[in-house]
């Protein structure tokens, strides 16, 4: 893929920015189990070593990005 096709985390703040919403929470879960690394694989058994970042370096980054971004003004507050 082209890099100018990529998405980037700063494309959607500066995005953010730009419209002059404010930024109340960033979150970024991990993936829950083994599964979601396994790709094409599906191999038997635990795969648990693809839980760990050192052995699968992919497993250090977060499965989702949520950003809660508000208008200012609105009067709203962010859920915990």
């Amino acid at each position: 893929m082209h890099e100018a096709n990529r998405w980037k985390i700063v494309d959607f703040l500066n995005a953010a920015v730009d419209a002059g919403l404010h930024l109340g929470r960033i979150l970024e879960p991990p993936a829950d189990d083994e599964r979601f690394w396994e790709g094409d694989s599906y191999e038997t058994g635990p795969q648990t070593h693809l839980m760990d970042w050192q052995q699968n370096p992919r497993a250090g980054l977060p499965v989702w990005l949520t950003l809660a971004l508000q208008k200012p003004g609105s009067g709203g507050h962010y859920a915990e």
